[in-house]
């Protein structure tokens, strides 16, 4: 079949026969099922993968002394933005009830276009710390550093005690350049995992 798009309809206007035989041909003699596509982050060009691997080879090989103790002691963190109010879904919402019962009645309320910056830091061992960054606030390199300093570090020290003196931190290419933010990792002893592009 050239064209997998193609409905059923269309496939028995095609082939001349009936949109049941079409069906029963498909679904029982050639286990076909039409399926949509599976939605990925971003198409990764052959350059973009080649170093991506190697960036993971290079992370593999890294420091191979410490054997395990190297995952344990990377540290990722990632921000998003989320909507002040996100509604239930209706399976969220779904309850038993008898045959009898009314049918259960859910108002269609839409995700609220005011949002929120969410920085969240994690390691191998769970959550180190959420936190929302507030309303109108520009994130720069000064600001993330203030985040890193009076947030990350002490989160880090309440639930990680035992953390490798050096920490490997993976994050993104965002406002992360900025010369405070290497100066911070440096005087922290913060190992900067490199971010594929």
């Amino acid at each position: 079949m050239e064209d997998r798009r193609l409905t059923v309809k269309q496939i028995a206007a095609n082939a001349g026969i009936s949109i049941g035989s079409v069906d029963t041909i498909l679904h029982d003699d050639l286990k076909m099922q039409k399926v949509p596509a599976r939605w990925v982050p971003q198409m990764l060009t052959d350059e973009n993968k080649a170093s991506r691997v190697a960036m993971f080879q290079a992370m593999l090989s890294h420091d191979k002394g410490i054997n395990s103790a190297f995952f344990s002691s990377i540290v990722t963190m990632d921000e998003t933005w989320m909507p002040m109010f996100n509604p239930e879904t209706k399976r969220q919402l779904a309850q038993w009830k008898h045959t009898d019962s009314p049918p259960l009645k859910k108002f269609r309320i839409t995700a609220s276009a005011e949002k929120m910056m969410v920085a969240m830091f994690w390691d191998s061992e769970g959550m180190i710390l959420t936190h929302c960054i507030p309303k109108s606030t520009t994130v720069t390199g000064e600001t993330y550093v203030d985040v890193l300093r009076t947030k990350f570090l002490p989160a880090m020290r309440e639930k990680q005690p035992k953390k490798p003196a050096a920490v490997l931190f993976h994050h993104d290419n965002a406002p992360h350049r900025a010369a405070c933010v290497h100066q911070f990792f440096n005087n922290n002893n913060f190992e900067v995992v490199p971010h594929a592009p």
